[in-house]
């Protein structure tokens, strides 16, 4: 979990840890993965992206899934050297 909070934004985090606690995530094998820029914003502070993953995952020895979801990446212009931070996960229906 260390390695993972120098890469993620507090919320975002904490909702991993949250997961991660409650045992809602396993071993997970990635299979295939295709990832595309969907948005990109900058304000005089931050940068922001959006990025659709395609996967196919392998979870818990199961039958292979595909699943889409965009994630949400920000990071601060200031920082003497800025680097993006996951600032959530967003599910596709």
């Amino acid at each position: 979990m260390a390695e993972i909070r120098g890469l993620t934004t507090d919320e975002a985090f904490m909702e991993i840890k949250a997961q991660k606690e409650a045992g809602l995530s396993g071993p997970v094998e990635v299979l295939a993965l295709e990832a595309d820029l969907l948005d990109y914003r900058e304000t005089a502070d931050e940068e922001m992206a959006a990025v659709l993953f395609t996967a196919t995952l392998a979870e818990d020895g199961q039958a292979p899934e595909q699943i889409e979801e965009i994630w949400h990446f920000v990071r601060t212009k200031s920082a003497f050297r800025p680097i993006w931070r996951l600032d959530g996960i967003q599910q596709i229906a």
